[in-house]
């Protein structure tokens, strides 16, 4: 029942906007958006950069690849394609078969609200 809720919520919000960019521009406004927004593209960049070196660096087909992981050919595909969202263990195996290693750290958030 609260799932229909969300997704009632969700489609009274898509009303009250006569474009997709009105849409855009008003949920851009709500923090907590742009900050899920900026970890989506964070993960897309790092999955895009592990492909290339795959394909560049490590010069290997998918198939040959998803062997290497030991690893089904299709997984590998879902993993590229960004059909999900990647567990952290899951980029580092990646990142280790192409002979990288994944280097977090954690960094504050400079925002005027948090100082306040």
């Amino acid at each position: 029942m609260k799932e229909n809720m969300s997704i009632r919520n969700q489609n009274q919000d898509f009303e009250n906007h006569e474009t997709l960019n009105d849409l855009i521009a008003d949920m851009s406004a709500d923090q907590e958006f742009v900050d899920l927004m900026a970890d989506a593209r964070t993960r897309r960049e790092v999955i895009e950069d592990l492909v290339k070196l795959r394909k560049d660096v490590a010069d290997m087909s998918l198939r040959e690849f998803a062997r290497v992981l030991e690893l089904s050919a299709a997984t590998v595909s879902e993993f590229e394609k960004q059909s999900r969202d990647p567990r952290l263990s899951t980029i580092q195996r990646y990142a280790r078969a192409v002979g990288y290693e994944v280097v977090l750290s954690l960094q504050p958030i400079h925002r005027a609200a948090l100082v306040e």
